[in-house]
């Protein structure tokens, strides 16, 4: 991912600037979350972190939650409306190909729902949303389990369906999704957002499962690096709980953690 950033990413060296203006001069999507205080990449020296790692949603077999050092906040670009458009104009381009007149928009919660709004307004297409469903409390080590339902809206048989997600990883939500939508009668279509971070699901999603395989567009489709806790490259750090594992209720602490460096390495 480096290599789409800028060269001292914990400087902001695009304030004042619009989202069109950032992407045409950057050509990258990365600067554009970055600019908005939206990404979070950990800092370290001399290999010993010295800002705190993240947690991740998806899990290992243990039940315990993986950990990264690069963490993209969408919610930063969903407060601003210029931003959260250039965005719905920009995925609108990639997902046309996929549009007719049985199609519908489906945001997943919670990083989806403002996403798949403003791309169904461009679009000009109706849309329908998931609810979360709480089937484990959240912890000191480990966030809250949730599974997705049809709660509030309904789908016709046969309709074709796009989810839409700020962020793809461990796929848990896709597959939730997909499942309410077939028992419903509907046609999984095509997962897109904003960032594909997976590091093995890359451009077509499969469920042998469920027989079900979908193409995967994005804006931002690059691996991100996560660990297992016993991984020997984070365990220390994980030891001594230098790990921000609900990174979204912690961000202004890591954001001032992350801007409190002073210089480039």
């Amino acid at each position: 991912m480096a290599k789409y950033l800028t060269e001292c990413y914990w400087h902001n060296p695009f304030k004042g600037m619009s989202p069109e203006g950032i992407y045409h001069k950057t050509g990258n999507y990365w600067n554009l979350l970055h600019s908005v205080n939206g990404l979070y990449v950990c800092k370290k020296v001399d290999g010993i972190r010295i800002t705190p790692m993240v947690g991740f949603s998806g899990r290992d077999k243990y039940d315990r939650q993986f950990v990264g050092d690069i963490y993209s906040n969408f919610a930063a670009i969903e407060r601003k409306a210029d931003y959260l458009a250039f965005v719905a104009r920009q995925l609108k381009e990639i997902v046309l190909p996929f549009i007719d007149d049985k199609t519908i928009i489906c945001a997943l919660p919670m990083g989806g729902d403002k996403l798949g709004t403003a791309l169904q307004l461009a679009l000009g297409i109706d849309a329908i949303f998931l609810d979360k469903k709480v089937t484990a409390l959240a912890t000191e080590n480990s966030r809250q389990k949730t599974q997705l339902i049809f709660g509030r809206h309904e789908i016709e048989e046969d309709t074709k369906v796009i989810y839409v997600d700020d962020a793809y990883n461990n796929w848990k939500g896709i597959k939730d999704a997909i499942n309410a939508t077939l028992a419903a009668g509907g046609i999984p279509t095509l997962a897109a957002g904003f960032l594909n971070r997976s590091m093995t699901v890359r451009n077509v999603y499969k469920n042998e499962e469920l027989s079900v395989e979908i193409p995967i567009r994005t804006l931002l489709n690059e691996p991100v690096e996560e660990y297992q806790q016993d991984n020997p490259e984070v365990v220390e750090d994980v030891e001594r709980n230098n790990v921000a594992w609900e990174p979204k209720l912690k961000w202004t602490e890591l954001m001032a953690a992350m801007h409190a460096i002073e210089s480039c390495s």
